[in-house]
């Protein structure tokens, strides 16, 4: 089953009819009672007591499932927009069960479409706390509930037979068609799934996952080096078909491609992890550089140039490191997830001086079992972990008791919120039981999948926002659309007048931690324009917790809506003063990156080296040594021989050194008695 939640419009209802049975007395009789931050892990339910989920708390919220519980999944990128902010959604995935029997595994290509979801406000509307306003406003969300319920998202889905449980599943960001899969029978196998998404592409008919027949497909390829099983496996961003995969046994395995279709597996393992490989990650913007992480608890950075051995190995959790996430809009930030619940962020660039962690929380009380950077949000990451939580969270928030003030009086409600709740923590969904996976979808802004063993959910917190302006270019197709807008899903070519999301998204780099409070460097020209974002407080999807209050900023000219005496729209004037701005900051940027920190950066993650191998240089050594010694005693000998020559049957004296200049003396005699 999909999600153990109560049905949000029934329990709204409960809620009004309690009122009435009541009466209205409640709001007049007295103040009303401060509302209590409900902490999971923390605060027990009493006998009776049940959590329900609070819709006004997301965006957009769905629950579906796939058969067999699924470990690993991946997003598909498609063609349907680089920027995709407009209600009704589309998805396409791929995702591998884990059934009972190694002949029921599959793997599931699907499309869901139709995702509905409505923009929340973060500050109630009211500020009065009155039973007519609080009964209209359940009203409204009554509407919505029926509303959503009655334009439900379209799932369809395709299967092919996968020997063994899929361990983990990954397609490649050049060509999403192609995908990669590690089973437990120890194989790591290529497929090419580009039929199964074109057909879901052209298809809108509802396909349940019952009625979808399994297909027999032969993989690209099929690598059978492995030792052992694995679970770390990762496509490189920077060069099309690069890949890598490491095992239980920790061993490391090279793929490069040599075609379309076919790659060359590497011989010689990476091996430099005395346990198990659980992770691996490509660098974002080096072609040549991955990270990886391991039961041994240490992180390695890796440049397949230098040899089979770690060019830098960290020292990162005192248990095992299950996963890590390399940032891709802030190049030297790694985060990584422990099975001690904590998880770390650390600066590259801080290597050589030891103590690379900038931030280190302690929130999840087990086992982390997935991060991720947003592909939005240089600051934002998403966490998962076996205590039934995925927690959101902003590194460039802090605690602002200015803010906290203001927005308890906008909204005349006392909230006491806990005060050991991290400010850097956004938003708390639960609902799923045995969090595995999840993942920001880098076209759609804001949201997140996530798998457990009771299925997946699509969520977007409603306050977790983005610098990407909404653009009317690039919108995602919907059924009522005709049939000419249809495209390949693996084939992602953005119209011309629509900014990539390099370019209209912010680049910032985290620069580190000062006194406990972050800094932030690297705008992008919109957030210049628009002065920042300010993000600031905490919501927990569950009845009675309160949104954060907004930033109050001065919107920027730049932003204004133009007069409609403007010959061009304001899409397409946005795009020109974004592009024109973005190549003005991006010079600008690069002058800093290369005077500054390419030389900083590679001069403490490489200050050396390492030759492919030391047998030369101690060769040379060793033979130095006895050419020494040998030398030494051919010149000895021939001295004696010389003075024997002219002083027949005396004892050789000591040999006065030949490079030295200086006083030369034997006490007692030029020569020393035999018995000294």
């Amino acid at each position: 089953m999909a999600r153990g939640l109560k049905n949000p419009k029934k329990a709204k209802r409960k809620n009004k009819g309690s009122k009435k049975g009541e009466g209205s007395s409640s709001s007049n009789s007295g103040p009303s009672m401060p509302v209590k931050v409900w902490q999971p892990g923390v605060d027990k339910i009493e006998e009776g007591e049940e959590l329900q989920c609070d819709p006004s708390a997301y965006n957009s919220l769905h629950a579906f499932h796939i058969g067999w519980p699924c470990l690993s999944f991946d997003i598909v990128r498609d063609s349907l927009g680089l920027v995709r902010t407009a209600f009704p959604h589309t998805m396409f995935c791929v995702a591998g069960t884990q059934a009972e029997k190694a002949s029921l595994n599959s793997i599931g290509i699907f499309k869901i479409s139709n995702i509905s979801g409505k923009k929340r406000d973060l500050v109630p509307s009211t500020a009065n706390g009155s039973d007519m306003d609080s009964d209209s406003s359940d009203s409204d969300e009554d509407d919505v509930a029926e509303d959503a319920g009655s334009a439900a998202p379209v799932f369809q889905m395709r299967k092919v037979h996968h020997q063994g449980c899929v361990n983990r599943i990954r397609a490649m960001p050049q060509n999403p068609h192609i995908t990669a899969s590690w089973a437990d029978t120890g194989h790591v196998q290529v497929w090419d799934f580009s039929s199964h998404l074109n057909a879901l592409a052209e298809s809108e008919a509802r396909v349940s996952q019952e009625d979808s027949p399994v297909t027999n497909q032969a993989p690209l390829v099929k690598f059978g080096g492995h030792k052992d099983e694995g679970y770390a496996i990762d496509w490189s961003p920077v060069v099309a078909g690069r890949l890598v995969s490491g095992d239980c046994k920790n061993c490391i395995y090279l793929w490069e491609p040599t075609s379309g279709t076919t790659w060359n597996t590497s011989t010689n393992p990476f091996v430099g992890h005395s346990a198990s490989v659980e992770d691996l990650q490509w660098s974002p913007t080096e072609a040549d550089v991955f990270a990886s992480c391991s039961v041994d608890g240490n992180i390695a950075i890796w440049d397949i140039r230098l040899g089979n051995s770690p060019a830098a190995k960290i020292k990162a959790h005192d248990a095992d490191v299950n996963v890590i996430s390399w940032n891709r809009l802030a190049s030297c930030m790694l985060a990584s997830g422990s099975d001690d619940g904590t998880f770390s962020i650390r600066d590259l660039r801080l290597l050589k001086d030891g103590d690379s962690v900038v931030a280190h929380f302690e929130y999840h009380k087990h086992p982390i079992t997935s991060i991720e950077w947003s592909p939005h949000e240089a600051s934002t990451l998403a966490v998962s972990s076996s205590d039934n939580q995925l927690t959101v969270w902003d590194l460039s928030l802090e605690r602002d008791e200015e803010e906290e003030a203001e927005f308890k009086a906008k909204t005349q409600e006392q909230v006491n919120a806990p005060t050991d709740i991290p400010p850097q923590l956004l938003f708390v969904h639960q609902g799923q039981k045995d969090l595995k996976e999840l993942h920001w979808h880098s076209q759609i802004p804001g949201m997140v999948i996530s798998t457990a063993a009771d299925g997946f959910n699509i969520l977007m917190p409603s306050n977790i926002e983005t610098a990407l302006p909404p653009s009317n270019d690039v919108q995602i197709p919907t059924t009522a659309q005709p049939e000419t807008t249809k495209t390949e899903p693996m084939v992602a070519k953005p119209k011309t007048a629509t900014p990539e999301p390099k370019t209209a998204t912010l680049e910032r780099t985290i620069a580190g931690a000062k006194d406990g409070k972050w800094i932030t460097v690297f705008l992008s020209p919109l957030e210049l324009a628009t002065g920042g974002k300010s993000k600031n407080g905490l919501i927990i999807g569950l009845i009675g917790t309160k949104p954060p209050v907004p930033s109050t900023s001065r919107p920027s000219p730049l932003l204004q809506k133009p007069s409609s005496a403007s010959p061009t729209s304001p899409s397409r004037n946005f795009s020109r003063l974004v592009t024109m701005a973005s190549y003005l900051w991006r010079k600008y940027a690069d002058y800093l990156y290369t005077k500054w920190e390419r030389t900083l950066l590679w001069d403490m993650v490489e200050p050396y080296r390492r030759p492919k191998s030391f047998t030369p240089l101690v060769t040379l050594y060793v033979l130095a040594f006895y050419t020494g010694v040998i030398g030494s005693a051919i010149t000895e000998q021939l001295y004696k021989e010389k003075y024997w020559e002219d002083h027949p049957g005396e004892a050789v004296p000591i040999m006065r050194p030949k490079f030295y200049g200086g006083p030369w003396k034997i006490l007692k005699g030029d020569v020393p008695p035999p018995s000294q």
